[in-house]
């Protein structure tokens, strides 16, 4: 399963409003494909209601940032973890594997 940290929530948050997405929308984890290696990769988007078959990990209702993520992202990439790190004071996400895949 994928997991949100606090410091994660906040900085996608504010890109969020740097896109000028609405406040009631809420970030949806998927995968995409990188063509250059066939690798594949987590990507997000602010949308304002998550799909039919995504999974819900934050709903927004303690106010913090809702959550979404789609079935293939756990197929794909596993159990992950999105951080931040601060680089030159400025916060970049990362993705943390938590398991191996085989």
């Amino acid at each position: 399963m994928l997991t949100v940290t606090p410091n994660a929530q906040t900085t996608l948050t504010a890109r969020r409003a740097e896109k000028g997405a609405p406040e009631t929308y809420g970030v949806r984890f998927y995968t995409k494909q990188i063509e250059d290696g066939g690798m594949t990769r987590l990507a997000f988007s602010f949308v304002p209601a998550p799909k039919p078959d995504d999974t819900v990990i934050k709903d927004g209702k303690d106010g913090n940032l809702k959550a979404f993520v789609a079935p293939e992202v756990g197929e794909s990439i596993g159990d992950v973890v999105v951080d931040v790190r601060d680089e030159s004071g400025t916060p970049s996400l990362v993705v943390k594997r938590l398991t191996e895949r085989g």
